[in-house]
């Protein structure tokens, strides 16, 4: 259990030190923590997670994070008390669809939930959670996704006919694994 008593709000459980510029960062694993923050009962402060942007590095240095370069982070199974940024290195999105559309853009800010910012790199999957036609009829089509992570982290799901409903994406801040 990580625990911390902060009433400014400007603690993080944990940092990142680059020591020098457009460092790269792999093999991170923060699995089955408990985050913690205890304040007297007197606010209910809520920390950050970890610090981004903020990072500790020795003086003088001008450490970086080249988050392009951001491989192998497994961020799961966390339990959170008073923190602010829950984070996870898999997110699973939900996404409504207005009435007869066949494409439909996810914008969401993935960054703000994935540890130190890191930008999502891949999809991993897309669900159907309720989709009917423009008739009316149930559509358990598959979705497909046009993803432009690379640049503008943008995701364009392909309805495969014109429906509404609800859709899950699931994404990563781990580059997909080629074979």
């Amino acid at each position: 259990m990580l625990t911390t008593v902060s009433k400014i709000g400007t603690y993080g459980f944990i940092a990142l030190a680059p020591y020098k510029e457009n460092a790269s960062c792999a093999l991170i694993s923060v699995v089955g923590n408990v985050f913690k923050n205890v304040d007297g009962g007197q606010n209910g402060q809520v920390v950050p997670m970890e610090k981004a942007d903020v990072l500790i590095v020795p003086q003088g240095s001008n450490g970086s994070i080249d988050r392009s370069q951001v491989s192998q982070i497994y961020w799961r199974s966390n339990s959170y008390n008073q923190v602010k940024k829950r984070a996870a290195s898999e997110l699973t999105i939900e996404k409504s669809v207005a009435a007869g559309s066949e494409t439909s853009t996810v914008g969401y800010s993935f960054q703000e939930l994935f540890p130190w910012s890191f930008y999502p790199r891949a999809v991993l999957s897309t669900s159907v959670y309720s989709a009917k036609t423009v008739a009316g009829v149930a559509s358990p089509t598959p979705v497909m996704v046009d993803d432009n992570l690379g640049s503008t982290y943008i995701i364009n799901m392909r309805l495969g006919e014109p429906r509404s409903g609800r859709f899950g994406i699931t994404v990563s801040c781990n580059p997909p694994i080629e074979q």
